[in-house]
């Protein structure tokens, strides 16, 4: 109910904000803004709209090409239906943070891995970044200097911080890849520092649940590092979303009729905004948005056309997300499908949240652990049963919370995988099994179903077809299978399909 409470006010503090831009806009006298707006050419308009609709499908088209890569069965629908939340969200939440989980709910609801949508969130979320950081680095070595020299010179100083936001998030990223062990002692450092300032409490806890985010994030790094012409692809796609997104001001100036500014200076401009509304933390950067468009575009327009334009541009690229949003929250509720729904949230959470294993060795020695088994239904809803059935497994026997990390990756893309295809939509059941041999200790955890008969590694490796042609793992389960487990076999025997995965634990 909380999450509910703090989406409805911060919509209410948008809606107030575009109140206020209402009354700014008429501040001059209704007939000098009347006669202000109606200058503008509707053809341009029109196609400054296209642009911000043509931004939305490249950052649905570059999301589906990760989504399509990672699950085959995605839909462009459903892609660009996790964009649009993104887009709603993001614009709504305290800097742009309830766009990923909720574009992840999404996903997860429509039969994908949190494993598969997190990765692809992530592969999007660093190819965004890379190419604003890119972006960002060729406009200020070409913009600086004129900008130093001008009336705009007090700006540098806030284009230089959003600047270091933007470039150190992507830093990050990568230290994540390719510096996990540096990373990972940074992230112990301060949060034990936050600790000994008594800002953050339980600094043990906090540290698990860096070190198991960490480790989510490098698998899906390694993952997304051997994907070089999925990560090209989207980068093209990207580099044309910006450059469209940037020119939406200078379409607007041209519907205006003005002429004589350079199209580059506009866009360099357009992308110091976004640098400079980068570090602020309310809802579509409030305020800053708004006054660093004025600031830089104020003597291209004009005083009267500024106020005019600054709200055409705010309108597009922020109120109408929202609009969009709002419209497409009220088209799902009607199908039964509320994105705000406060008990599917919490379920979506629980499956989220990590393990409150407190043995702190990386591959603990498990002894004495019994073989177990569960029946439960072949169902999406029942996934939280079955990861909490092999924690318990890896708990009593004292597994360490990293290796239990690895294990419910694995688990959860063989479940779901069986879940999405095994009996077509139709009920089923499945039969885990699980334990621990000794002399090597060795995890053994066995999937039978009686669904249609399809070799997901077979699919995954050749593309052969199978009796189920959507059987197969994808790209990343069958990475995420072969990398945290040392064998995966399959088999049909008796009208069941039979996968068994293995870990040697000394």
């Amino acid at each position: 109910m909380r999450k509910k409470k703090g989406n409805l006010v911060n919509l209410i503090i948008c809606g107030a904000a575009f109140a206020v831009m209402v009354v700014v806009l008429f501040m001059d006298g209704i007939d000098n803004m009347i006669g202000a707006i109606s200058r503008i050419n509707p053809v341009f308009l029109l196609l400054a709209a296209l642009c911000m609709v043509i931004y939305w499908l490249g950052e649905g088209t570059g999301l589906h090409v990760v989504a399509k890569k990672l699950d085959r069965n995605t839909k462009y629908s459903t892609s660009m239906l996790v964009t649009m939340i993104g887009q709603y969200f993001n614009c709504i939440t305290p800097g742009a943070s309830g766009g990923q989980p909720m574009q992840a709910y999404t996903f997860f609801k429509r039969g994908m891995t949190l494993g598969t949508a997190m990765t692809a969130l992530l592969s999007r979320f660093i190819v965004y970044q890379f190419t604003l950081t890119v972006y960002s680095v060729v406009f200020l070595v070409i913009e600086l200097p004129k900008l130093a020299g001008g009336e705009h010179s007090g700006m540098i100083p806030l284009i230089l911080i959003g600047f270091a936001v933007n470039t150190a998030v992507i830093i990050l990223l990568f230290m994540i890849a390719f510096f996990k062990k540096a990373t990972l002692a940074l992230a112990h450092g301060v949060i034990r520092l936050l600790g000994k300032l008594h800002i953050v409490k339980d600094t043990e806890e906090k540290i698990r649940y860096a070190d198991t985010e960490l480790e989510k994030y490098y698998d899906n790094f390694m993952y997304i590092k051997s994907q070089p012409v999925m990560i090209i692809k989207m980068l093209l796609i990207t580099a044309v979303q910006f450059l469209v997104y940037f020119s939406i001001t200078y379409v607007i100036y041209l519907g205006f009729g003005l002429e004589g500014a350079d199209y580059f200076d506009i866009i360099a401009s357009q992308s110091f905004v976004l640098m400079i509304s980068a570090f602020v933390p309310l809802p579509g950067a409030m305020g800053a948005a708004e006054g660093s468009y004025a600031a830089f575009f104020g003597d291209i327009f004009g005083k009267q056309l500024t106020v005019v334009s600054t709200f055409i541009w705010r309108f597009l690229t922020f109120y109408l997300p929202i609009i969009v949003g709002i419209v497409i929250n009220l088209v799902m509720a009607k199908k039964g499908v509320d994105i705000n729904n406060t008990e599917e949230d919490a379920a979506f959470s629980d499956i989220m949240k990590p393990s409150d294993n407190t043995v702190s060795d990386e591959e603990a020695v498990i002894t004495g652990t019994n073989t177990r088994e569960l029946y439960t239904k072949a169902t999406l809803d029942d996934l939280g049963e079955v990861t909490n059935f092999i924690d318990r497994l890896l708990e009593d026997g004292g597994c360490g919370f990293k290796l239990q990390t690895k294990v419910e990756l694995v688990v959860e893309e063989l479940f779901v995988n069986i879940a999405k295809y095994a009996y077509g939509g139709e009920p089923g059941e499945v039969r885990i099994t699980a334990g621990i041999s000794d002399a090597p200790q060795t995890l053994t955890i066995t999937f039978a179903d009686c669904g249609v008969a399809f070799d997901p590694l077979k699919d995954a490796d050749t593309g052969a077809p199978s009796a189920d042609p959507d059987g197969g793992l994808g790209g990343l389960g069958l990475f995420l299978v072969r990398k945290n487990m040392d064998d995966i076999k399959y088999r049909r025997d008796d009208g069941r399909n039979i996968l068994t995965v293995t870990k040697t634990l000394v």
